[in-house]
């Protein structure tokens, strides 16, 4: 909807999601303190004073759950702001991203 192009449907569902509520966002920017990993969503700070990040953990794979563990290092190490979405959370993801946007301070109550 917003001209992003993601690579894959779920990332496109949370675009589209992120875009109908006015958050402000991008796709795929580098992670602070790292030259090889990128995040999956990135909020600017707002009232919050601290940017959000958004990760989409849609794969299991033994490759892609080693990357996912390096990942939440760096969020936990470089002290960052992180949403955290699974497939669960796609069956219901307006409430479940409504909740943690909310809890940032991203859109109105």
């Amino acid at each position: 909807m917003d001209g992003h192009y993601v690579r894959s449907e779920a990332e496109q569902t949370i675009d589209n999601f992120l875009f109908r509520n006015g958050v402000i966002h991008a796709y795929e920017k580098r992670l602070p303190g790292d030259k090889c990993f990128y995040c999956g969503f990135y909020i600017p700070p707002g009232t919050n004073n601290q940017p959000v990040y958004i990760e989409y953990w849609g794969l299991e794979e033994d490759k892609y759950m080693a990357r996912k563990k390096s990942k939440l290092e760096i969020y936990r190490r470089e002290r960052l702001q992180l949403i955290e979405i699974t497939k669960d959370n796609l069956k219901n993801l307006k409430d479940y991203l409504t909740e943690k946007l909310r809890f940032f301070h991203l859109i109105p109550e």
